[in-house]
């Protein structure tokens, strides 16, 4: 007598091509949806820190200008790999410090609102921690080269050298924030 050995259906475990084709499709598709935004955000992450380092940087020469006596002045500019900020006081320039990580494409320029031009890439504080009042308001603007759309800006707008933060439109209408 032969002993049958009962029949086990087949086992079906593990996803069909067709199934994971579907997911590929769909991650596919919500990634395209989401990956501008994200880049969107990570450069506004990039020009908020740029921005706030700048801020840092114009309270700490204002600070010095008033401990020490002495003029002290922010340079600025941009370069290759990002913008950069010196300290500098009597004919004697700091060494320039990256603003920021990774902000390659970022730029930072300055105007006087009274005369719309950028007469100079400095800043500078008297003896006393205050601003010439022929460069008020003075307006440092970080903006993303890659988008025009996407503004933050120091605005010193007393001889006091009071800062205002701003963004966007009103970078380019410093007017519209005076007391």
């Amino acid at each position: 007598m032969k002993v049958r050995k009962p029949q086990t259906p087949l086992r079906e475990d593990g996803f069909t091509l067709i199934e994971v084709l579907v997911v590929v499709v769909m991650v596919g598709v919500i990634s395209s949806i989401a990956a501008p935004g994200w880049l969107a955000f990570l450069n506004r992450q990039k020009v908020n820190t740029v921005r706030n380092e700048l801020k840092g940087i114009v309270l700490d020469a204002q600070l010095k200008s008033q401990q020490k006596s002495t003029s002290y002045s922010v340079v600025l500019s941009t370069t290759a790999n990002g913008p950069s900020a010196a300290l500098s006081t009597a004919g004697s320039l700091y060494p320039a410090s990256l603003l920021g990580s990774k902000t390659k494409g970022i730029t930072v320029s300055t105007f006087i609102s009274s005369t719309a031009t950028a007469p100079t890439q400095a800043l500078t504080f008297n003896y006393k921690g205050e601003v010439g009042a022929d460069l008020l308001p003075f307006v440092i603007k970080v903006s993303d080269s890659s988008t025009s759309n996407i503004q933050q800006c120091l605005i010193i707008t007393s001889l006091l050298g009071n800062i205002t933060e701003a963004s966007n439109a009103v970078c380019n209408n410093p007017a519209a924030i005076q007391p």
